[in-house]
């Protein structure tokens, strides 16, 4: 219709700039992970509640008359007995936050370190090798602004999932009054250091692992005989599983560090331990709870991973063929937006 009696060559031209995904400002393609995130969240917050108070546990997670949890089964249970359903999303307004100011400053600053990463090395002759590197450095880099701007708002969310009934702090507010009042500005940032050692590396290892994954299934699996979907949630799957279990018991450090100065929240809990430093606490968790102890939570950590993935990497494919984000863009804003929801 509209492209008839056009010169020649003109009409497959105008047909393939409209297919062309149409291309947008950085701070839409933010928006647009904020809010795929937020929902995300709130429908994993259950698993995110049930993964910290596990870690938070000094006591063995079996059945014993010292131990509160016994079991995923058995804390949920406990949970949903003493505390009613919405306990299951105690933390959402801090973690929202936490996720805003994350997923914002990670997004720009992965994408301006990518850059900056091209403009001062060039590609060399092994491409795959350099293009590796720069993902990886790049998402360190990311990873390391992201947390430490964000780090209050995680403390926060530890706290308010960490408490009973009844709460010590019963609003955001309260809560934020109260950590200033302990040591300032300080509290805000307690557990920053192991927090820094897991997320750097953790994100290098998601965005290298993936796209060696990616590079892998391309080379193996024929295009025609599966969808990029399926291949964006395979592989972003094992890459996230793999990353947060080898920094899974640093994660568990920082949970502990976190509710330091918090103890008449934790003692209805069971057991309460000071600690004086990263060192201090890596010891005193291997000496008294044993090896295994740093991976409690693991399960529902895992169960989160994959319920992530489902949600975030399947709607890439949707989200293309709806025109509304660049392809390429898409994928590097799922990838971000998964690797911040395990944070």
């Amino acid at each position: 219709g509209l492209l008839e009696g056009l010169p020649e060559g003109q009409p497959a031209k105008l047909e393939s700039l409209m297919v062309q995904p149409v291309p947008v400002e950085l701070h839409i393609a933010v928006v647009a992970g904020f809010v795929s995130g937020s929902l995300t969240r709130l429908l994993v917050a259950p698993l995110d509640v049930l993964k910290v108070r596990l870690q938070l546990q000094i006591e063995p997670i079996r059945a014993s008359h010292l131990s509160k949890y016994h079991g995923l089964y058995h804390a949920t249970q406990k949970i949903f007995t003493e505390e009613g359903v919405r306990a299951f999303w105690k933390g959402s307004l801090s973690g929202q936050l936490m996720y805003a100011v994350f997923g914002a400053v990670q997004f720009t600053t992965y994408e301006a370190s990518k850059k900056a990463f091209r403009k001062f090395f060039p590609i060399p002759e092994s491409a795959e090798l350099w293009e590796l590197g720069t993902n990886f450095t790049s998402g360190c880099v990311a990873g390391a602004v992201a947390t430490t701007v964000s780090y209050p708002f995680d403390v926060l969310r530890t706290r308010f999932i960490g408490q009973i009934e009844p709460k010590v702090y019963s609003n955001l507010y309260q809560g934020v009054a109260m950590m200033y009042s302990e040591k300032g500005l300080r509290t805000f940032y307690k557990g920053l250091t192991p927090s820094l050692l897991s997320i750097t590396p953790q994100a290098g290892l998601v965005f290298g692992l993936y796209h060696t994954f990616t590079s892998i299934w391309d080379a193996v699996v024929p295009n025609e005989s599966a969808s990029s979907s399926l291949r964006s949630l395979a592989c972003g799957t094992v890459a996230g599983i793999l990353s947060k279990t080898a920094m899974l018991p640093l994660d568990l450090v920082k949970k502990r560090l976190q509710i330091q100065g918090f103890e008449c929240a934790r003692r209805p809990f069971g057991k309460v331990i000071y600690y004086r430093g990263v060192t201090h606490c890596l010891l005193s968790i291997l000496l008294q709870e044993g090896a295994l102890a740093f991976y409690k939570g693991t399960f529902p950590a895992t169960i989160k991973v994959n319920d992530v993935d489902v949600f975030l990497f399947l709607s890439k494919d949707y989200v293309s063929q709806q025109c509304i984000l660049p392809s390429l863009l898409i994928e590097e804003l799922i990838l971000l937006t998964v690797w911040a929801l395990y944070y």
